[in-house]
């Protein structure tokens, strides 16, 4: 019994970190601001599988800030973000380091 109830509490926490990622809404306007303002070639992230909602980045990846424009127009002040191999905008959680939204460009 006791052994069942820690299997669900491992269980439950695991899906409410995932819940928690997904969680942070950006809008489809944030979304067109941070395309936007993001021109600058920003170094590319090369990781051996595709970034997803939920991951976490390795503690190796440097994680860069959103430029002001972004910060003031959108819901991003406390995240970072790294661009990836396919050119993605990658939003991260800088304390957990884990993906909150993928943007595509």
């Amino acid at each position: 019994m006791t052994k069942r109830f820690v299997l669900a509490a491992v269980a439950l926490a695991a899906l409410g970190s995932a819940a928690s990622a997904q969680s942070v809404i950006l809008s489809d306007d944030d979304d067109v601001v941070i395309r936007r303002v993001i021109r600058e070639p920003a170094p590319r992230v090369v990781l051996r599988e595709r970034v997803t909602i939920g991951a976490t980045l390795p503690d190796t990846v440097e994680l860069s800030d959103f430029p002001d424009e972004a910060r003031s127009r959108t819901t991003v002040r406390e995240y970072r973000y790294v661009r990836d191999a396919d050119d993605r905008i990658v939003v991260v959680e800088p304390q957990s380091r884990k993906v909150i939204k993928v943007i595509e460009r």
